[in-house]
């Protein structure tokens, strides 16, 4: 093989290509495969009398390898999130679902006694259970009594937990 940087680059890059890699990706690992090897070897292959192609080929498959498992481990939690976008996207309810859901909770509402709708009011706010029983000016038991009472009245009323199905009720 010839002994310029050019031709060894040009080898090593298309050693990564089949491997696996894009051009993009490929030419990313050429600079970490020649680093590695010549931190083996003492020197580049084109500085090398006799360079080692074996070592070379294997440094190669190599970084091939771990850049192909690091992008996919940086990818994966932004295929998750566009995986859950497109779920929520299908699972959208159509404007007559939508007025019906807040017609039955305007209804649900109502039925409530005043304590228990002005505990609502304030979960749905995100408020947290210490902050309500300061708004109310009761004990933090109280309010933990009150989210209990609202879970079974909702159970009662709709048919289903909205803590175990995801609901907009927070309780």
């Amino acid at each position: 093989m010839a002994t310029t940087p050019d031709v060894w680059i040009e080898w090593i890059h298309t050693l990564c290509i089949r491997a696996g890699l894009s051009a993009p990706d490929a030419e990313e690992c050429v600079c970490e495969i020649l680093q590695r090897y010549c931190r083996r070897r003492g020197a580049y292959p084109w500085n090398e009398l006799a360079p080692d192609e074996r070592l070379l080929r294997l440094v190669a498959h190599n970084v091939a390898c771990e850049y192909q498992r690091t992008s996919a481990h940086r990818q994966r939690p932004e295929r998750d999130y566009c995986a859950q976008q497109q779920a929520l996207a299908r699972a959208a309810e159509t404007p007559e679902h939508q007025a019906i859901s807040n017609v039955d909770a305007e209804r649900f509402r109502a039925k409530l006694p005043r304590y228990l709708r002005e505990t609502l009011t304030l979960l749905e706010a995100g408020y947290t259970p210490a902050e309500i029983a300061r708004t109310l000016g009761v004990c933090e038991s109280t309010v933990r009594t009150y989210r209990r009472e609202l879970k079974a009245k909702f159970v009662k009323y709709f048919g289903y937990d909205p803590t175990n199905r995801g609901s907009c009720v927070v309780l």
